[in-house]
């Protein structure tokens, strides 16, 4: 497991960031509600897009810092949930394999109503400062950007798992379909997410 471990690039960004932080704690928001009010409350009004973009979508923060509008591929039906979402091709991934992410049709509109005449391109510098000054300010222990991932990632297993889902999944199901939804090339990568 260890030998197999080295050899995935995420795992070792992960390590990466854990050695860099010391043994502060790496995850998810307690509270993303409220460090996503913290970034509304800030004058750079892109900020809250590109938090919401990976939180609803599990977006990397390089992907939802650039969007275009040619990117914005129309609505569809959840078929786990049945809920309509927009969807977002992401084309510059961080494994170079396009995917389409989902998020709510109310983020959508606000992305499609931002991305008319100028694309979506935030510096992920300041967005990065931006999220660690909200969820400072919010006492939360994790401040990265990263975190929205992993809120999104537990969400969407309550989604998949939850017995009112249109189509109810299985722990391994709902794994395996969080990972192709997070652009993971394996699914126990998606286990540290989780923890």
């Amino acid at each position: 497991g260890i030998r197999e471990a080295c050899q995935d690039a995420e795992l070792r960004l992960l390590a990466r960031e854990t050695l860099k932080h010391g043994l502060k704690p790496f995850g998810y928001f307690e509270h993303p509600a409220a460090v996503l009010g913290e970034l509304r409350s800030t004058p750079q009004t892109d900020a809250e897009l590109v938090a919401r973009i990976q939180w609803e979508g599990g977006a990397r923060c390089r992907e939802a810092c650039r969007i275009t509008r040619e990117q914005l591929v129309g609505g569809t039906v959840d078929e786990f949930t049945g809920n309509e979402r927009g969807r977002v091709l992401l084309t510059d991934t961080k494994g170079g394999k396009p995917r389409t992410i989902r998020i709510t049709t109310e983020t959508y509109a606000f992305l499609e109503a931002r991305v008319r005449h100028f694309p979506l391109h935030m510096s992920m510098h300041t967005y990065a400062a931006l999220v660690r000054r909200a969820a400072k300010a919010c006492n939360e222990a994790n401040t990265g950007t990263h975190a929205w991932r992993y809120c999104f990632a537990r969400q969407r297993y309550k989604e998949l798992t939850a017995l009112t889902a249109r189509q109810s999944l299985s722990h391994e199901a709902a794994i395996q379909q969080i990972s192709w939804e997070m652009g993971h090339q394996r699914a126990n990568i998606t286990l540290l997410y989780l923890r």
